[in-house]
């Protein structure tokens, strides 16, 4: 059995045009359920580590509140917080190389897709395109290890209902073109405080929600870019090609224009 955690970068809904956040990225963290103590064991060893041997109370690992220092990380100092993440990214490609899949959708050129294919009427976020391609790509991965999994999300996140409508007909709908097998019950929806895998896809996602702006020409700062190298070569990146989105567009029309023209 895998645990899926779920996460997003660069989520602004509808707003398609931040020229802050151009990138949206959507990214599953694949962990055997036997290795949730490991993990949790290590992780607290690296917080403690930087806490002078004490877990506070109230950390949560938040990639924004990581680096702009501030929330559990007000007290680091920018050396601490370089090595910080450095020890998650360690941690990260000892536990979970190939087994983190990640979807990135240019807004702009989503927004014109969109237009195309919808009208003006019709808007959709690139959340809901996304959560597809993850699915079924996640779904392939289980169907390879023969094995199953659960999908879990943070609870703090908007747009749950969809999301949860995205999971049943993924599953349950068998004369759609898209289904999968292999992710059992519906997604669940946890604290992100409580919970360190999310903490970590969460980190994740950020860095490489600034690796694929970096690759389509934005400025991404050289701290940044340190780590870029190193991510790239423990996760899989699905294609995100439009034509990969036409091809999820009859999904979409049929499930989620609710949206009124």
């Amino acid at each position: 059995m895998y645990l899926i955690y779920i996460d997003e970068s660069g989520d602004t809904g509808l707003k398609l045009s931040d020229p802050q956040q151009p990138v949206f990225l959507m990214a599953a963290l694949a962990m055997e359920k036997r290795q949730w103590f490991d993990i949790e064991r290590e992780f607290l060893t690296v917080v403690k580590d930087f806490n002078g041997g004490e877990i506070p109370d109230d950390f949560e690992l938040h990639a924004m509140d990581m680096v702009s220092r501030r929330r559990s990380f007000k007290s680091f100092s920018k050396a601490q917080t370089i090595e910080f993440r450095d020890a998650i990214f360690k941690l990260t490609e000892k536990y979970f190389s190939n087994k983190i899949f990640y979807i990135s959708i240019d807004k702009k050129r989503f927004g014109q897709f969109c237009l195309e294919r919808y009208g003006e009427g019709v808007r959709i976020q690139p959340y809901i395109m996304a959560l597809p391609f993850i699915c079924m790509n996640v779904d392939c991965f289980l169907k390879k290890n023969r094995k199953h999994g659960i999908l879990i999300f943070d609870e703090k996140r908007e747009g749950v209902a969809d999301a949860e409508q995205a999971l049943k007909v993924l599953r349950l709908d068998r004369n759609s073109s898209l289904n999968t097998s292999s992710l059992i019950e519906k997604g669940f929806f946890v604290d992100s405080q409580k919970s360190y895998p999310l903490q970590i896809i969460d980190m994740i996602a950020y860095y490489l929600r600034k690796f694929e702006e970096f690759k389509l020409g934005f400025q991404v700062s050289p701290v940044h870019r340190q780590v870029f190298k190193s991510i790239e070569e423990f996760t899989t990146n699905i294609k995100d090609d439009i034509q990969g989105f036409t091809d999820y567009s009859n999904f979409i029309e049929k499930y989620f224009l609710r949206y009124k023209k």
